[in-house]
């Protein structure tokens, strides 16, 4: 995320949200120094929380991704990228862990990017 944040550093349509699936471990000075450590810029990247419910139909209602709370395991979320237009339409889901799907979703990206009034 941090590498996609420079790649986008300049353009002013593209922000970068990470939604935390674990609110009681994720307060909000643990996402701020997280920001810190990943060097996040201010209003470019946003690191949000909020009610484990919220979180939870935010997750698989509007991104339908999966999570799984419970167990030994902890807390299992999907590692994909999703991509959201200016209208809050999904464009693309992303393998976070697949380089060739990164490098598309910075192709898809600066495709919609230009497409958008700034």
């Amino acid at each position: 995320m941090k590498e996609l944040q420079q790649a986008f550093l300049l353009d002013p349509r593209t922000r970068f949200f990470s939604f935390s699936v674990d609110p009681e471990t994720d307060t909000p000075d643990v996402l701020r120094q997280y920001a810190r450590q990943y060097d996040a810029v201010p209003g470019k990247w946003f690191f949000l929380t909020g009610e484990r419910k919220a979180i939870d139909r935010l997750t698989r209602e509007g991104f339908h991704l999966a999570i799984d709370v419970g167990g030994d395991s902890g807390i299992v979320h999907s590692q994909k990228f999703v991509l959201i237009d200016h209208h809050a339409s999904i464009r693309g889901y992303y393998d976070s862990d697949d380089s060739d799907a990164v490098n598309n979703l910075v192709r898809d990206t600066r495709i919609l990017s230009r497409r958008v009034e700034p």
